[in-house]
């Protein structure tokens, strides 16, 4: 699998793009009870290091979803 340059995501309202200079192939998935019950099913996570900027920031909210763990949610 090759290394993706550039990718960008959005939320589902597509408020918030999020732009990623390199994202690692591999991923991460998540089956906790949180997860499953936000999500509908397993999180899916991708590695894709610190150089990442958002568009539609203020849309943004900071939450605290357990135990110190900090999520951001559009």
């Amino acid at each position: 699998m090759s290394q993706l340059i550039s990718p960008t995501a959005s939320c589902l309202c597509q408020g918030v793009t999020i732009h990623a200079k390199n994202i690692n192939p591999k991923f991460t998935v998540c089956h906790c009870g949180s997860c499953r019950k936000w999500g509908g099913g397993p999180l899916f996570m991708l590695h894709c290091g610190a150089d990442v900027t958002f568009e539609g920031e203020g849309l943004l909210k900071n939450t605290i979803l357990r135990l110190g763990q900090h999520g951001l949610f559009a």
